[in-house]
C-alpha cells in the first residue's frame, strides 16, 4: 500500500511497514519511522527527524536530522540536501551522488559514500567510513576514528584525530590537519598543504606524491608521527618544524625546498633520493635546504635542471660544510652524469659546476667554453726490467727500459737517467720521438757495483728535463733488485754431451728427435748451405753434488755477435739442460757458433775456465740438380702395369693402364723447393704434381696415387716425364729433366671362365693386389654377360682370410652373383636389379664369384660390370700359440698381473697361452674388446681342463679361479670361425700362494725345530720356537719336529693372518708323538700333561684347503 504526500499536506508520527511513501513538492513528513518500506522526498518536499530502520529514503528534496539506523539506507542525489544526518549502525549507509548534498553529519558507525557531484560538508566521523569518488568534496570535517577514502574526489579541511585516509587513484587531500591516525597517499593520489602533528603520519608510497606539506612537534617511534617517504613516492617542499620528522626511505624521494628548523628530525637511507630541484628556480631565490647539516643519514642526492637552465650561481643547501656526496645531475629524464665539489660538467653548450664555500654549496651554471689545447710531449717510462731478480755482488746486472712518448707534440733527443736510490749510476741517449713513439735501451751495471741489499733502481726518461712536457711528474719508474754475497763454490757449469750426440754444440740443418735429458737420439753436425735453416743444440750441465741447482744463463754468439740467451731449469734432472735452437740463415762462408755458460757470472764454480764452447762451420752454396729417379724396389723411374704397384707388368686393352713416376732433386741443401713435373702420354699432357724437396725425405718424390690413363688401344705407346718444366729451380744440370719411355699394349688373352672350366678346375686365378704394408688388399673383376656369354667365373686367391667388402658398378639390368668357398659350396646368391654393396663380412683366402645373365644369356639382359672387391686381412698372431704345444714353447712366468692380446676367427679359430708358476694360485680373467661370442678355457698343467666360460661381451670371468702351478688359457670362436671373429684383451689378475716346501707335508718329511728355514723362524732350544708359514690350496699341512729333553708341559699358541677364520675350526694344531699317535691338547692348546722325553711331531692344517687360505704364526714354548 502506498501512501501520497501532496503540496500543503503533512504526514505526521507514523511508521512506514512494507509499504512507500511519496513526498511531493509542497509535502512534507514529520518524525515519520520507516522500518522497512520506501520513503521518496522529491523536489520542494521536506522531511524532519525521520528514522530510517530496514527501510530506505531517496532523498531530491530535504531532510532535517534524519537518523539512520541498522540496515537502513539514505539516497541523496539531483539537489537533495541532508542536513544534521546521523548514520547510527554499521549495516546503515547514506549515498550522496549526482548534486546531492549532505551538511552536519555525524556517522557512529555506518558509512557515507560521496560521488559524482556530491557535497558532504561540516561532518563529524565517530566511527564508520567515509568514502570520497571521483568529483565528489567532503569539507570541513572532524574525523574522530572510522575510516576515509577518497578516490577521484577532494577532502579539504578535514581535521583527522585517530583513523586512518587513503588518498588514491586522482584523489586530492587539501588543508588537512592530522593530529592522530594515518593518511596513506598512493597510486596518483596527491596530498597539498597538509599539516601534519603529534601522533599524525602522512605516509607517502607507489606513486603518491604530497607538496607543500608542514610538519609539527611530532612522536619519534617507528610507526608514529611525521612524514615518510618511501617505495616510489614522491614528496615537495617541505617544512620541517621543531620536533617535526621527516624520513626519506628507500626509494622514496624528496623534490624543492625542505626548510628544517632547530629540534627537527629528518633522516634518509643510502636509498633514500634528495633532489635538489632548480629546474623552476632562480638564482636569487633562496637555499633550497636551510641547513644540510640535519639531515641524518646517507641520502643518494641528485640536482634537477631544465633543458634551458639560466646561467647563474643556484643556491642549493646552506650549513654543508660536511657535504662530500657525488652528485648526478640531469633534466629528469637525461642523466647528464656526475658531480662532486670542485668538479665541473659539460653538457648541451653549458657547463654545470659544484662549490661549497663556507659550507655554502651552490651549482654554478656558466657558459661552456671550449679548453685551449697546448701540444706538449709527454715522456714516460712504460716497462722495466732486470734481466736476473736477484743478483750476486760478482754479477753485472742489466736493465732494460722502454720510453714511450704518450703525450701529442713530438720530443727531442734527450738523456735517460739511471740511479741507484739517489745514486746517479750512468745516461742513456735517447734520440727524438715522434707522437707514440718509442725507445727501447739497456744499461749494464758492473759487477761490484752494487752492495748487498735492497736496491731502488730507477729509470727518468727525461733525466735533464730538456723537453717540456704536459706532465713532468710521470718521468720515471722504478725496479727492485735484491743482492747477495756469492756462495761459496761448489758448481761446475760446462758443456754437457748427451749420448749419442758427437758433441756439446752440434749445428745441423734439422730439429732434433730428442725426447728428454735420458733418451735424446743421434745428434750430428751436418753439411749446411745457404739455403738451409740452421738449428744450433746444446747441452750444459752443472757438475755438482749440490741438493740445489741456481738458475743461470747460456748465451748463443754468432761470429761474435750476442744473439739470444736461456735460463737453465733449476729442477731439471741430472743438472742439465738441452736447448735445440732455429737461428735461420747464413750466408755463405765460415762462421763462428759460440756458447757461453753462465754469462752473467751468476755461479761462484770451481772452474770458472769450462764456460764456453766454440764450434766453426763452413756454409756452402745449395746445388740443385732434379732429374728422373728409379728408387731401389722400383722397376724404373716411369713403372707401367696393370695394378697400380712399382712394378712393370704386362698391359692389354682390357686393362686400366697405370703409371707410377719418380724423380730426385740431387741436393746438397735441406732447404725445400717447390716445383712441378708434368706426365705426357704419346705426347699429349695427363697430369702434373707440385713437389717439395726435402732432404729428410731422402730428396726424391713420386705421386702419391697411380695415375691411371684408363684402357688404351692396341700398339704401342710413349709415356714422358718432365720434371721442374718451369725452371722453378735453379740446377747445375737443365738438360736431364725429361725423359720418355716407350709400352705396348697387347690384344688381351683368351680367358675361360665358364661353368665348364669352374666345374673340371680349369678357371684362372685372379690374386687381389696386396697393399704395401700387406694389411689390406683389393681388386676389380670385369666382364660383359648378356647374348652369348651367359655367365663369367672367377677363382679369387688372396693371402689369406679377410674382412671383405663386394660391390657391383656398370651393371645396367638385371644380372645375379653368386659366391662359392674353396670347396665350390655356395655360400650366397644374389639377384640384383642396379649396383651396390651385396656382401660384407670374412671370406677365406679361396673362393669363386659367378656373374650370371638374368635371362641365361638370350638376349634380353646384356651388360657390362665390375665386381669390385676390398678386403683387410685378419690379424695374425704376433707368436704362434694355435696349440698347447706352440703355448709352451713361448710360455710366460706368472706375475700378479698379466696381459695378453690377439684376434680369433676364420682361418684362426683358436689361440692359447701358457703361464708357469712354481706355487698354487687364485685367479680371475677381465676381457674386453670383444665383438663376437668366444669361448675361455683354463686347463691345468696336464691339459685337464679346469674350467670354461661363453664371452659374448665385455667382462670380469673365472673369478677366484683356483690353479696348482703351471696352466694354459685357450681363447676360441665359438663357431670354430665361420661366422664369429673378434680381437680380444685379457687381464689376468692373480693371487699367488707362498711357495711350498714339499718334504714337510708328512711326518716323514717334518722340518726340524732345531734348524731355521723352511717356515722355522726361532730354533727349537728345549724352551720355545716359533714358525711362520702358510697353509692352503696346494699345501694341505705343514709338519715340524722336535725334542723333550725333559718331561714338561707344551703351549701352542696359533695366529692367523686371515682376521675372518677361526682357529681351531678353519686351522688347526694337531701333536703326535713319535709313533705318529695324537697327544690330547685343551681348549688353550696345552697338552693337558706332561710330555715325557723323546720326539714330537706338530702339524699346522686348513680344514679345506680351497676355501681356507692363509699364512699363520705358531709359538711354541715350555709352560
Amino acid at each position: 500500500m502506498s501512501k501520497f504526500v501532496y503540496k500543503g499536506e503533512v504526514l505526521k508520527s507514523q511508521g512506514v511497514y512494507w509499504e512507500d511513501v511519496y513526498v511531493y513538492s509542497g509535502g512534507s513528513v514529520d518524525n515519520i519511522a520507516v522500518f522497512s518500506g520506501n520513503m521518496h522526498i522529491y523536489q520542494g518536499g521536506s522531511a524532519y527527524v525521520p528514522g530510517i530502520t530496514h527501510g530506505a529514503m531517496d532523498l531530491n528534496g530535504k531532510a532535517v536530522s534524519a537518523c539512520v539506523y541498522s540496515s537502513g539506507y539514505l539516497h541523496v542525489s539531483s539537489g537533495g540536501i541532508a542536513t544534521d544526518a546521523i548514520i547510527v549502525h554499521g549495516s546503515s549507509y547514506a549515498h550522496v551522488y549526482d548534486g546531492g548534498s549532505m551538511a552536519r553529519t555525524s556517522t557512529l558507525m555506518g558509512t557515507v559514500i560521496g560521488s559524482s557531484g556530491s557535497m558532504i560538508t561540516d561532518t563529524y566521523m565517530l566511527g564508520g567510513g567515509v568514502y570520497v569518488y571521483s568529483g565528489s568534496i567532503i569539507k570541513n570535517t572532524l574525523k574522530i576514528s572510522g575510516s576515509m577514502a577518497i578516490c577521484g574526489g577532494s577532502s579539504i579541511n578535514i581535521t583527522q584525530s585517530a583513523g586512518i585516509t587513503y588518498v588514491y587513484s586522482g584523489g586530492k587531500a587539501v588543508s588537512n590537519f592530522i593530529s592522530n591516525g594515518n593518511m596513506n597517499v598512493y597510486s596518483n593520489g596527491t596530498a597539498e598543504q597538509n599539516n601534519i602533528i603529534g601522533n599524525g603520519r602522512l605516509n607517502v608510497f607507489s606513486g603518491g606524491t604530497a607538496t607543500k606539506t608542514t610538519l609539527h612537534n611530532g612522536i619519534n617511534s617507528l610507526l608514529k608521527g611525521g612524514l615518510y617517504i618511501s617505495s616510489n613516492g614522491v614528496a615537495s617542499d617541505t617544512t620541517v618544524n621543531s620536533g617535526g620528522i621527516l624520513c626519506v626511505d628507500n626509494g622514496g624521494v624528496h623534490r624543492g625546498y625542505m626548510q628544517i628548523a632547530d629540534g627537527a628530525v629528518v633522516s634518509a637511507s643510502i636509498y633514500g633520493v634528495i633532489d635538489f630541484t632548480v629546474s623552476n628556480r632562480t638564482a636569487a631565490d633562496g637555499y633550497l635546504i636551510n641547513n644540510l647539516s640535519l639531515i641524518q643519514g646517507n641520502a643518494s642526492y641528485t640536482i634537477t635542471v631544465a633543458n634551458d637552465q639560466a646561467k647563474g650561481i643556484y643556491k642549493l643547501a646552506d650549513n654543508a660544510a660536511a657535504f662530500n656526496s657525488t652528485v648526478s645531475i640531469g633534466n629528469g629524464s637525461v642523466n647528464y652524469g656526475k658531480l662532486a665539489v670542485g668538479q665541473a660538467l659539460d653538457y648541451n653548450n653549458l657547463t654545470y659546476s659544484l662549490s661549497n664555500d663556507s659550507g655554502k654549496l651552490h651549482l654554478v651554471v656558466s657558459d661552456y667554453v671550449p679548453p685551449v689545447v697546448v701540444n706538449k710531449a709527454d715522456l714516460i717510462i712504460d716497462t722495466i726490467s732486470t734481466d736476473i731478480s736477484t743478483a750476486y755482488t760478482s754479477q753485472s746486472v742489466t736493465v732494460s727500459f722502454t720510453i714511450k712518448n704518450s703525450g701529442n707534440a713530438a720530443a727531442g733527443a734527450t738523456e735517460a737517467y739511471i740511479y741507484d736510490g739517489n745514486t746517479l749510476l750512468g745516461k742513456v741517449s735517447v734520440g727524438a720521438l715522434a707522437v707514440g713513439g718509442a725507445f727501447s735501451g739497456t744499461f749494464t751495471i758492473a759487477a761490484g757495483k752494487l752492495s748487498v741489499g735492497t736496491h731502488t733502481l730507477t729509470v727518468v726518461a727525461d733525466g735533464g728535463n730538456v723537453v717540456a712536457e704536459s706532465n713532468e711528474s710521470n718521468n720515471s719508474a722504478a725496479q727492485s733488485l735484491n743482492v747477495t754475497a756469492p756462495p761459496a763454490a761448489t758448481h761446475d757449469i760446462r758443456e754437457y754431451i748427451p749420448e749419442g750426440w758427437e758433441s756439446g754444440l752440434v749445428i745441423a740443418h734439422k730439429k732434433g728427435n730428442w725426447e728428454s735429458a735420458e733418451k735424446m737420439g743421434t745428434y750430428e753436425d751436418t753439411v749446411i748451405t745457404n739455403e738451409d735453416d740452421v738449428f744450433i743444440s746444446f747441452g750444459v750441465t752443472d757438475d755438482t753434488a749440490a741438493s740445489a741447482h741456481p738458475t743461470f744463463q747460456s748465451a748463443l754468439y754468432i761470429d761474435g755477435v750476442y744473439v739470444t740467451a736461456w735460463n737453465s731449469e733449476s729442477s731439471t734432472k741430472h743438472n742439465r739442460f738441452v736447448v735445440d735452437y732455429n737461428y735461420g740463415k747464413l750466408s755463405v762462408g765460415t762462421h763462428t757458433i759460440k756458447m757461453v755458460h753462465d754469462s752473467t757470472n751468476l755461479v761462484s764454480e770451481i772452474n770458472e775456465n769450462n764456460n764456453v764452447v766454440t764450434k766453426t762451420i763452413v756454409v756452402e752454396r745449395a746445388v740443385h740438380d732434379i732429374k728422373p729417379y728409379a728408387p731401389d724396389d722400383w722397376s724404373n723411374s716411369i713403372v707401367i702395369n696393370n695394378n697400380g704397384s712399382y712394378k712393370d707388368s704386362s698391359v692389354n686393352t682390357k686393362d686400366n693402364v697405370y703409371v707410377n713416376v719418380a724423380f730426385e732433386d740431387d741436393s746438397n741443401a735441406a732447404y725445400i723447393h717447390e716445383f712441378y713435373t708434368a706426365v705426357y702420354l704419346d705426347g699429349k699432357y695427363v697430369d702434373s704434381y707440385v713437389c717439395r724437396s726435402d732432404k729428410e725425405s731422402d730428396n726424391w718424390f713420386h705421386n702419391n696415387e697411380p695415375l691411371n690413363l684408363g684402357k688404351l688401344s692396341i700398339g704401342e705407346h710413349t709415356i714422358t716425364l718432365k720434371t721442374d718444366y718451369y725452371n722453378d729451380v735453379a740446377e747445375s744440370n737443365e738438360s736431364n729433366n725429361t725423359i720418355t719411355r716407350k709400352f705396348v699394349v697387347a690384344a688381351p688373352p683368351v680367358v675361360y671362365d665358364d661353368a665348364v672350366h669352374f666345374k673340371n678346375n680349369s678357371l684362372s686365378k685372379t690374386a687381389l693386389t696386396n697393399s704395401a704394408d700387406g694389411k689390406t688388399a683389393s681388386g676389380q673383376l670385369t666382364g660383359f654377360i648378356g647374348k652369348g656369354d651367359a655367365e663369367d667365373y672367377f677363382h679369387v686367391v688372396t693371402n689369406g682370410p679377410a674382412q671383405s667388402t663386394i660391390s657391383l658398378s656398370g651393371l645396367t639390368c638385371k644380372a645375379k652373383v653368386t659366391l662359392y668357398d674353396a670347396n665350390k659350396k655356395k655360400i650366397k646368391t644374389y639377384s640384383l636389379k642396379g649396383n651396390g654393396t651385396i656382401y660384407s663380412g670374412y671370406l677365406p683366402g679361396d673362393y669363386y664369384v659367378a656373374v650370371t645373365s638374368a635371362d641365361k644369356g638370350k638376349g634380353k639382359y646384356n651388360t657390362n660390370y665390375s665386381v669390385n672387391i676390398n678386403a683387410v686381412y685378419a690379424p695374425g698372431d704376433a707368436a704362434k700359440n694355435n696349440s698347447f704345444n706352440e703355448a709352451a714353447a713361448s710360455a710366460s712366468k706368472l706375475a700378479t698381473a698379466n696381459t695378453f692380446s690377439g684376434w680369433v676367427g676364420m682361418g684362426d679359430i683358436a689361440d692359447y697361452y701358457k703361464f708357469t708358476n712354481v706355487s698354487g694360485e687364485k685367479l680371475s680373467f677381465t676381457v674386453t674388446g670383444v665383438t663376437a661370442k668366444l669361448k675361455l678355457t683354463v686347463y691345468d698343467r696336464n691339459l685337464k681342463k679346469v674350467k670354461s666360460v661363453s664371452i659374448k661381451k665385455d667382462g670380469t670371468y673365472l673369478t677366484n679361479l683356483l690353479v696348482n702351478g703351471d696352466f694354459f688359457v685357450a681363447v676360441e670362436s665359438s663357431d670354430k670361425g665361420k661366422k664369429q671373429h673378434s680381437n680380444y684383451n685379457i687381464s689376468v689378475k692373480a693371487d699367488i700362494f707362498p711357495v711350498e716346501a714339499k718334504f714337510n707335508n708328512d711326518r716323514s718329511h717334518a722340518s726340524n725345530l732345531a734348524q731355521s728355514g723352511n717356515g722355522v723362524v726361532n730354533t727349537w732350544d728345549g724352551v720355545d720356537a716359533q714358525i711362520d708359514d702358510w697353509v692352503g690350496f696346494g699345501d694341505k699341512s705343514d709338519y715340524f719336529a722336535f725334542e723333550m729333553t725333559k718331561a714338561e708341559k707344551i703351549d701352542f699358541n696359533l695366529e692367523l693372518d686371515d682376521d675372518n677364520l677361526k682357529v681351531g675350526k678353519a686351522v688347526k694344531v694337531t701333536l703326535y708323538n713319535a709313533a705318529g699317535k695324537k697327544v690330547a691338547l685343551d681348549k688353550l692348546m696345552t697338552t693337558k700333561k706332561d710330555l715325557a722325553i723323546g720326539k714330537y711331531f706338530v702339524e699346522v692344517s686348513t680344514s679345506n684347503e680351497k676355501k681356507y687360505l692363509s699364512g699363520y704364526n705358531l709359538d711354541i714354548t715350555i709352560c
